[in-house]
């Protein structure tokens, strides 16, 4: 059995990732920010940890150096190890591309941030792409939501509108943007993908993972109060200067590659975090 690492394994996608090979029969070593685990020559390393959003980056770079540091401290670590493990970097799909450019945008885009967020991510991927002792697999994700996912700011609008329904506050659209969301399951299912096949045909490879469906600010509304069988009280604001226009993105090669499809509806994952959000009070 391959030996497995998760980097962040207690964020959000790093603790379900975690969760997932655990029920499906690995022992993955969980590696926190706060944690001393040795690493014990794996065969592939998830590396899913950041503690930098477009919210926290727009007037402050100091997480996203932050981050920049630790993945190099990280990938140091990994130097000199009898396996050459596959390195699968977590970066952002809506981050990165020029959006003046066609959509929906593929791997080959043009690449072009309008914010600080977007050019750390870049930054992180070329570290990762130079770090010549690893194979890369990088992972451009959209928008990756799921059950009982913290309201931290920045970290996503349906987990933020989950808890002002439950706790009856009125939701907050800004703009009417269109977003590529992707349920945390699916995403699990990728991890799956990627240690059950061979790690030699991911080498070098840049991913947009994401379900390939763009929706709305409205439209995501309208799915709200349709899983909460209620209105839904709301206010309509402006979009904010660090938000990203409207994106869409090709996840074909996802698709190929993996021999993966997105199984779980807008609908059904709206509906799983409503349920589980408002479990809670």
């Amino acid at each position: 059995m391959k030996s497995v690492t998760v980097v962040g394994a207690d964020g959000f996608i790093g603790s379900a990732i975690v969760k997932g090979l655990s029920q499906n029969g690995y022992n993955p070593i969980a590696v926190t920010r706060s944690s001393k685990t040795e690493i014990c020559n794996p065969d592939i390393v998830f590396y899913v940890a950041g503690s930098s959003t477009p919210h926290s980056a727009a007037n402050n770079i100091t997480n996203l150096e932050y981050d920049l540091h630790s993945l190099i401290q990280f990938l140091d670590r990994l130097k000199n190890l009898k396996t050459r493990p596959l390195f699968v970097f977590a970066s952002s799909a809506g981050a990165v591309y020029d959006l003046s450019g066609p959509r929906p945008f593929t791997e080959s885009s043009p690449l072009l941030p309008a914010n600080h967020y977007g050019r750390g991510k870049l930054d992180q991927e070329a570290i990762v792409r130079q770090s010549d002792w690893v194979d890369s697999l990088i992972l451009r994700l959209s928008n990756i939501y799921g059950p009982h996912q913290k309201p931290k700011p920045g970290f996503g609008v349906i987990t933020h509108w989950a808890q002002k329904i439950c706790s009856d506050q009125p939701i907050e659209i800004m703009g009417n943007a269109g977003r590529d969301f992707l349920n945390i399951f699916d995403l699990v299912d990728i991890a799956l993908k990627i240690i059950n096949s061979s790690q030699s045909r991911y080498a070098g490879l840049t991913v947009n993972v994401g379900s390939g469906v763009t929706v709305n600010l409205e439209e995501l509304y309208e799915t709200f109060v349709k899983a909460a069988g209620r209105p839904i009280k709301v206010i309509k604001t402006p979009a904010r200067t660090f938000d990203a226009n409207s994106v869409s993105f090709d996840i074909s090669l996802a698709r190929k590659l993996f021999n993966w499809q997105p199984k779980i509806s807008l609908f059904e994952g709206v509906k799983g975090v409503l349920e589980a959000a408002c479990a809670d009070y």
